[in-house]
């Protein structure tokens, strides 16, 4: 787009003047987050901003877009030279696109990033003043502009008296400055700062010689940073102070920001992995290896930071993810659309893209670091076609929460690093990641290869509703998110403006109409609430996800409703009991799965005469015998208890426990089996409760197969591998990555076995809540205490896992005292000390009458309670949908 369309598209985003209260503008595109496309001709910018405010427009930002233009046009004519070289090279090389050019092409990692780098013309895609560089002229433009034809020569500047503060390693040491005779500490400088800034304006120091100006000089290229050049001799990057108007504002550094930057990059450097189910260590910061700055000062202060060959492994290219949205010079398309329809499957390929960056910018930023991870502060190292890991860079503009962070950090008096709160942190991260470059990417693919874009923010925010808690989800996936108001702040310089657009990945975090049915119950409360219909959608989900049979545990919530709702959505019920046989089979199952590990001959003798197929899960030798007295016809699978303990809540095999049957007598229980005519299909590995970790679970899926062909390699025919159940749904929110799982198993050969999954908590777990009312506070030896109606005599789980499950309030009448600001711990009417739901939560205020609702509960919630104890009335039960 051109500045003026560029201007219409901020307006309307941003609500400027009432635009998106108009018609959209000719010619416009719609995309995520009220982000347009407009084509337009080349009008004078401040004319087009005149039009939208219906008056004029402040002189401040007059100059500023005027020189946006100049600039825009400057370097769009130089950008094309480059691409007309770059074109003639892919037709010299016989490439169709650029993106084969650069997988095929021998340069050096830091020049090909640094090339490609150079096609982001138009710069940062939200910020209509991208290209304003207002102190520069034309020929600083030349000169010193991303387009540069040449390198430019940093100036290092000699610490000869010691003025300059520091932190991290030496200049002298990095890989741009090593090898120079310079046998004081230096400061390397941007030539243009140090004839204009520097030496204008800190004079004394070098007519005193505490600071000299060597002639030593370092060649290095501009970014799209415009003050972090990359080296030209010598791999690595240089972040300088600038001093001139780029986009919204004068471009220095801040000593807070020198102090900073290696000190952060030192502890991230140093943490293998927060979490993101054994991933995170595939993330990649370039650090900030050094930092100096004259105190009192932002003119004399620069950072270094590392190489990007310090990144293994080797043999991959690193795009810079503002080269992804830029047109090739080779297609006329972008970048992204090269490399995703060279993959083969655009849809696949920026869903790849999309979970490498978000799970661990999004586990970070829940330890407490939001990193900006907009595109020009993100690079991707690609294989082919194939994004392998994500790379930060650029840690000074982070928000990060001290409280919440695992490890001590000291952040300089007023940094605007440092975060109030949590939400600031989350806000950071919804608006790079999300808006500024996960929506930009979407936006190209739609236009070059026409991509559904309102299907990868269905998918993309399903993924994140299964991995998110709460309080995230209420971040991330609200209906509406703040976006900054770049064009209205140029309005009002020196003011944070943000304005609300809508959000695709908008999810309701609990039923639309659940509050009305918390607040109708009868006083005092205590009740479960389901939601069948959300069951069924999860179900629903697995299916087609993981493309293999799904039976629902009902164990995990046999309410009615939601039993008829899994009875609809799962190809069949896995039961385990006589009792759970019977319910499954009135509820009109297509077909069941019999488990469990003491079965009585009453069961073996239903299951037997059971008028719907059931698969019997065979948990011992002694009930292969009793299912041949019993008669049972139907296809036969030993639960076998082997392989390696996996990451849950509860080792069902793996570990000693009783069931199954135990790794070396399978062989014997085979034999077993065909001697007594049983009709042997295969085996089943249920082997863990509760397991987050998609990784692990697509090993054990993996293995199991893999064993079950082997044990029954020509023995019996292999019809049936069920590796049970264990998709992890978290009390507090957070759930196994079915996607990710999903893709582990691809191209999984079964041989023409049946793969079984038989999740339960995946499915109920989210589609329940529990709901107590509050009827008594008081305080003891200092610590507040809500008394509810109910408990674990309803809600048995947190007392029987030893955890706090969160909960939210719905307020009641509140005619008495209300607390304010306080934690509370949850406890029920029991006579025992542990029948508590929450160890301790803050709230904001909390009365008696107000309706504490536990969301995330319906599995092993009620099924699992003991109601009898006390005798106290029972739950209600409410099922909505």
């Amino acid at each position: 787009m051109n500045l003026a369309s560029q201007i219409k598209a901020a307006a309307w985003r941003e609500h400027l003047a009432g635009a998106r209260d108009r018609a959209l503008p000719e010619g416009a595109r719609r995309h995520a987050f009220n982000q347009i496309d407009v084509d337009g001709p080349d009008e004078d910018p401040v004319k087009t901003l005149e039009t939208v405010l219906g008056g004029a427009v402040p002189d401040h930002l007059a100059a500023e877009l005027h020189s946006a233009h100049e600039g825009l046009a400057h370097a769009q004519s130089r950008a094309e030279r480059r691409g007309r070289h770059l074109a003639a090279l892919a037709a010299r090389a016989g490439h169709a696109t650029l993106a084969e050019l650069v997988a095929a092409g021998g340069r050096d990692v830091h020049t090909t990033a640094r090339l490609l780098e150079t096609l982001a013309t138009e710069g940062h895609q939200l910020h209509p003043c991208a290209r304003t560089r207002l102190g520069w002229d034309r020929h600083d433009r030349e000169r010193y502009d991303l387009e540069a034809a040449r390198p430019i020569r940093i100036r290092l500047i000699a610490d000869r008296a010691g003025v300059l503060e520091r932190s991290g390693q030496d200049f002298r040491d990095h890989p741009m400055l090593r090898g120079l005779d310079l046998p004081d500490p230096v400061l390397p400088v941007h030539p243009w700062q140090l004839e204009h800034r520097i030496l204008p304006g800190h004079r004394d120091l070098f007519d005193t010689g505490r600071l000299q100006v060597l002639d030593a000089t370092v060649p290095a290229w501009p970014t799209a940073a415009i003050r972090t050049l990359a080296g030209h001799t010598a791999p690595g990057f240089l972040k300088l102070a600038l001093g001139i108007h780029i986009t919204s504002t004068r471009r220095d550094i801040s000593p807070a920001t020198a102090l900073l930057g290696p000190r952060l990059s030192a502890l991230l450097g140093a943490l293998h992995r927060i979490g993101d189910n054994g991933t995170e260590h595939q993330h990649r910061i370039v650090t900030d290896v050094s930092g100096a700055w004259l105190p009192g000062s932002r003119d004399l202060t620069a950072l270094a930071r590392s190489p990007l060959t310090a990144i293994e492994p080797e043999g991959l290219v690193y795009v810079p993810a503002t080269a992804l949205t830029a047109t090739s010079p080779v297609t006329g398309m972008s970048l992204a659309a090269e490399y995703a329809r060279w993959s083969g499957d655009p849809d696949r390929w920026i869903r790849a893209y999309a979970r490498r960056f978000a799970h661990p910018v999004l586990t970070k930023a829940e330890a407490g670091i939001g990193l900006e991870a907009h595109l020009q502060n993100s690079i991707i190292a690609m294989r082919g076609p194939d994004p392998v890991f994500p790379v930060s860079r650029d840690l000074g503009g982070a928000r990060i929460h001290l409280p919440t962070l695992p490890w001590d950090l000291e952040l300089p008096q007023g940094s605007p690093v440092n975060a109030a709160s949590m939400d600031q942190v989350r806000s950071k991260v919804a608006y790079t990641l999300f808006q500024n470059h996960f929506a930009a990417l979407v936006a190209v693919l739609e236009r070059d290869l026409g991509l559904d874009g309102a299907a990868f923010w269905d998918d993309l925010a399903d993924e994140l509703n299964g991995r998110l808690s709460r309080a995230e989800r209420e971040a991330y996936l609200a209906p509406r998110q703040p976006t900054k108001a770049l064009l209205t702040m140029r309005l009002h310089p020196g003011k944070e403006i943000e304005t609300p657009v809508d959000n695709p990945l908008a999810r309701a975090h609990d039923h639309p109409t659940l509050d009305r049915h918390v607040k109708a119950l009868a006083s005092p409360a205590s009740a479960w609430i389901y939601d069948p219909a959300g069951v069924r959608a999860h179900l629903e989900f697995l299916r087609d996800r993981l493309g293999h049979t799904v039976l629902y545990a009902m164990k995990a919530c046999a309410n009615p409703a939601v039993l008829a709702a899994a009875v609809a959505a799962a190809d069949g019920i896995e039961c385990a009991s006589g009792g759970e046989l019977a319910a499954a089979r009135a509820a009109g199952a297509r077909r069941l799965a019999f488990s469990g590990p003491a079965k009585t001959p009453a069961d073996l003798a239903a299951a037997a005469a059971c008028d719907v197929p059931v698969w019997m899960h065979a948990e011992s030798v002694r009930e292969l015998d009793a299912l041949a007295a019993a008669g049972f016809a139907g296809p036969v699978a030993l639960r076998v208890n082997r392989g390696r303990a996996l990451p849950g809540t509860h080792q069902m095999a793996g570990a000693v426990t009783p069931f199954g049957i135990d790794e070396s007598a399978v062989a014997a229980a085979v034999d077993r089996a065909l001697g007594l005519g049983l009709d042997l299909v295969g085996f089943h590995l249920h082997a863990v409760s509760n397991c987050l970790e998609a990784e692990a679970y697509a090993r054990h899926v993996r293995d199991s197969v893999e064993w079950s062909q082997g044990a029954a390699r020509g023995r019996f025919d292999l019809r049936y591998v069920n590796v049970g159940g264990g998709l992890g749904s978290d009390p507090r929110g957070a759930r196994i990555d079915v996607p990710a799982l999903a893709e582990g198993l691809r191209g999984l050969a079964t041989g023409g076995a049946e793969l079984v999954f038989e999740p339960g908590r995946y499915a109920a777990a989210p589609a329940g809540w529990y709901v107590a009312e509050v009827v008594d506070l008081k305080t003891m030896r200092g610590q507040a205490f809500a008394l509810v109606r109910g408990g674990t005599h309803h809600f048995r789980l947190p007392a029987a896992w030893g955890y706090s499950h969160p909960f939210r309030i719905v307020p009641g009448p509140r005619p008495g005292p209300v607390w304010s600001d306080v934690e509370v711990r949850v406890c029920g009417e029991l006579c025992t000390p542990r029948d508590v739901l929450n160890g301790g939560q803050f709230v904001p205020s909390i009365a008696v009458g107000d309706r504490l609702v536990f969301a995330d509960a319906g599995a092993y919630g009620w099924e699992i309670s003991h109601d009898r104890f006390l005798a106290h009335p029972g739950p209600q039960q409410v099922v909505i949908g």
